[in-house]
Order: C-alpha cells, then structure tokens, then sequence
C-alpha cells in the first residue's frame, strides 16, 4: 500500500462493531518515508478458550508497536476470553503504540462466569511525541457477565473519538462507563443508546452524538441512570432523553 510521505498518524481503532467478540489485528501506524517503514506495527488478536480456569499471573499483550519519531504508533489488537473463572492479577493490555502520532486502543472482551481476582485491563491509546496533548483515541474493554462497556484513556487526552456505530440490543448492555480523558462518538443520523442500568462520564470524557458539520441528526438515550462528573455531552442536532436519575457536577 502506499503510504503519504506526510502520515506520522497513529494507527485507528479498528472494527467498531466488534467490542462483543473481538478477533482483529491492530492497524499499523503512518510513516513519513516511502522507502522507510518508521510506523510501529498493529497488535495481534488473542483468543482463550477454556472449559475451566484462565489463570492470569502474568502478561497477555495486543500491544501495538512504537513507532519512531517520523512514524505513528500501531493501534491495539484484540484480546477475547472465554472461561468458567479467572484468577489472577497480571496484566491485560491492548494498548496502541506510542510515536509521532499515538496509536490508538484495541478490543478487550471477557465472558467469564466468575472471577475472584482483578487483573489490570488496558486498553487506552499511545502517547504522541508530536503533540503531546493529543494522545491516541481509548479502545474499549467488554464484560460480558454483567455486559459493562467500559472506554478508558487512563487520563491521557486525546482530540480522537472512539466510535460507536451501533449499540448492541440482544441482549442489552447494563452499564457504559466512558472515563478518564475518554472520547466516544455516536456520528450517526439517528441512532438509540438503551442500557438498563447506568450510563456514566467521569474525569474528562466527552460523549458526542452526531457530526458537526452536519447537525440535523436524532438521538435517543434511554437508561435508569446518567451520571455526569466534570465531562461534557455534545448533541449535534436533536436529543431525547429518558433516565429515571439524571446527576450532574461540574459538567
């Protein structure tokens, strides 16, 4: 493929309708040379499945690759989990790669019955050296036992949205947690976010609905409960919005 001799940008999150069961690679990261590949490489995709227990002492890793200083760094991979119980307190990371331009986050997923212990789940996007204050865009982490949806930037900011084209709706989602410097978007005509239980923006996040330049669409958000805490919620367009508890600080 070629490559714009002017692309140092980090590689993008990938397949956005694949947050259930993600089995991707990562995308590569920009280069500034035709002759010379700086960008730093897509994470690969994992896939455990066991009829027992998945013990996680140590480090599984969809990392995207570093890029150098006139490249990108390579998005996240993916990592999908599927066992009766977990153990353990290692490491679970799809991060993007760090370059020029960060790469962004990966898929994490896990549909595990019971798990006694909290590993460290990752899935935030790569530092730029280029700009510092725009960091790669957060992947997402999915629960599937109590079908959370959690869009992490472990408080990197970043300019870049996660995208959301589709919520699912078999079966619902029971909570969206979009946190820490995270950015997700809905850049949809019409589209309804339904959750059963809470739908929640902390420490920075920003969740906008529609395209900027084209505000004439219609959103729905249907939850128990909206909680807002200093992050912000862009409506490009029409919103309708129904929440038994709507809580709102310094937002």
């Amino acid at each position: 493929m070629d490559r714009n001799p002017d692309d140092v940008w980090g590689g993008d999150v990938y397949a956005w309708s694949s947050f259930l069961r993600p089995l991707n690679y990562g995308s590569r990261g920009g280069t500034t040379s035709k002759e010379v590949d700086y960008g730093g490489g897509g994470g690969g995709k994992i896939m455990v499945v066991v009829n027992g227990t998945v013990e996680t002492n140590g480090r599984l890793l969809a990392v995207g690759g570093d890029g150098s200083p006139r490249g990108g760094g390579g998005s996240g991979g993916s990592i999908y989990i599927n066992a009766y119980k977990m153990t353990g307190s290692g490491i679970i990371s799809a991060c993007g790669g760090n370059g020029f331009g960060g790469g962004g986050g990966g898929r994490i997923a896990t549909d595990v019955f019971s798990r006694h212990e909290d590993p460290k789940i990752f899935v935030h996007g790569g530092n730029s050296l280029g700009c510092p204050s725009n960091a790669g865009a957060a992947g997402t982490f999915y629960d599937a036992v109590p079908r959370s949806l959690i869009v992490d930037n472990l408080n990197m900011s970043t300019d870049t949205d996660t995208l959301f084209m589709e919520f699912p709706y078999q079966p619902l989602l029971t909570s969206i947690f979009i946190r820490n410097s995270a950015k997700a978007a809905v850049p949809l005509l019409w589209s309804r976010v339904q959750v059963q239980g809470q739908i929640s923006l902390l420490d920075g996040a920003i969740l906008s609905f529609g395209l900027a330049h084209y505000s004439l669409s219609e959103f729905e958000v249907l939850a128990e409960e909206l909680l807002m805490s200093n992050s912000i919620i862009k409506v490009y367009g029409a919103l309708r919005m129904s929440v038994k508890m709507f809580l709102m600080w310094n937002s």
